[in-house]
């Protein structure tokens, strides 16, 4: 039997996986929504933002990533690290919020590369 941490964390691992698969290079998972705080109840799903890194042609072409992929069990928010960093120093909660789980390492994922 999973803990409810053991479930969270999977899923951030399927989340992962799916956004590898679309070709992204995953720089980090990072848990938001109810399931951040504590605050989930049995049909809450998991939520995630999820930072990138952008090729070198996405960054000679000065191409932001913004996407949002809905997934059978929550959504995932895409951005690269350049538009993430800029909307987060706007002080928006939606995007301070991740810094939440970036201090949280159940929470959250980081490619071990970086």
């Amino acid at each position: 039997m999973f803990t409810k941490k053991e479930n969270i964390m999977c899923e951030l691992k399927k989340y992962e996986e799916f956004l590898k698969e679309k070709g992204f290079n995953v720089y980090a998972v990072a848990l938001k929504g109810s399931q951040n705080y504590n605050l989930a109840d049995s049909n809450s799903d998991v939520d995630a933002t999820a930072i990138v890194i952008p090729s070198l042609v996405q960054l000679c072409k000065r191409q932001e990533i913004t996407k949002k992929y809905v997934m059978d069990n929550g959504e995932i928010l895409v951005n690269d690290i350049f538009t993430f960093s800029k909307h987060a120093t706007k002080g928006n909660p939606a995007w301070i919020e991740t810094y939440y789980s970036l201090n949280n390492e159940s929470q959250l994922l980081i490619n071990s590369l970086f």
